[in-house]
């Protein structure tokens, strides 16, 4: 499999690949080029996105909370909020000053 990813201001573009053979081994199990995709869609990257939201939830909210904010219900509007706090840091940022 070859992965390639483009990102974009709004956006990051993640385009997979599969060899022949790799799709052979896939539809195997898997009903077709529509099932690869279903599988692919409900799989690892959903999973990734689900956890990332909970440990934001989790280190976040109690946070937000203590300094008076209304928590949104709406994932997306949780994490703008989270974003605009003055000691949010993503990973990236959060590693570089461990070093």
């Amino acid at each position: 499999m070859e992965v390639q990813h483009i990102e974009n201001e709004n956006s990051l573009e993640i385009t997979l690949k599969f060899s022949n053979h790799e799709v052979d081994v896939l539809k195997n199990d898997l009903p077709g080029i529509q099932g690869i995709v279903d599988w692919y869609s409900k799989g690892p990257s959903q999973q990734k996105i689900n956890c990332c939201m909970k440990r934001i939830e989790k280190f976040w909210i109690p946070k937000l909370r203590e300094r008076g904010f209304t928590i949104p219900t709406n994932n997306e509007d949780l994490l703008n909020l989270v974003k605009s706090q003055v000691d949010y840091l993503d990973r990236e940022a959060s590693d570089s000053l461990e070093i």
